[in-house]
């Protein structure tokens, strides 16, 4: 029961028609978890095929890593076997910890129980804003 050789072709289609509006591509960004099942899983399965794809183009991931207390089982299992496959297929990696996107959401007022990932979510796209 693995998402990624089951939608594969949807996705391949999928990308294929947005890289179809670009003139020249430069570069893929993938932003995902890396203790989930779906995000490590598929997102490293993404990044994978995408290598296959489009050799030419780079792969750009931002691997959120989880909280030392997450509640997923397997968040470290997961963890690993996603990393080893970031380190075969990604070009680049801005990796992202998530206790420390907590606190900066926290210390920034931005951590109110109600926007609790709108605020870590605002803070993962400042800091990719600033990548240029």
């Amino acid at each position: 029961a693995s998402y990624g050789p089951k939608y594969k072709k949807d996705i391949v289609k999928a990308i294929k028609l947005e890289v179809e509006k670009c003139e020249s591509i430069q570069a893929f960004l993938l932003i995902h978890s890396m203790g989930g099942g779906t995000g490590s899983g598929l997102g490293t399965y993404i990044t994978s095929f995408l290598e296959d794809l489009y050799p030419n183009v780079l792969r750009l991931v931002v691997p959120v890593f989880p909280s030392l207390n997450d509640d997923v089982v397997t968040s470290p299992y997961n963890t690993v076997l996603a990393l080893q496959q970031l380190t075969e297929h990604a070009d680049c990696v801005f990796p992202i910890d998530n206790n420390s996107l907590m606190n900066i959401s926290n210390k920034s007022g931005l951590g109110d129980l109600k926007v609790g990932f709108d605020a870590m979510n605002s803070v993962v796209a400042d800091l990719l804003s600033d990548l240029t």
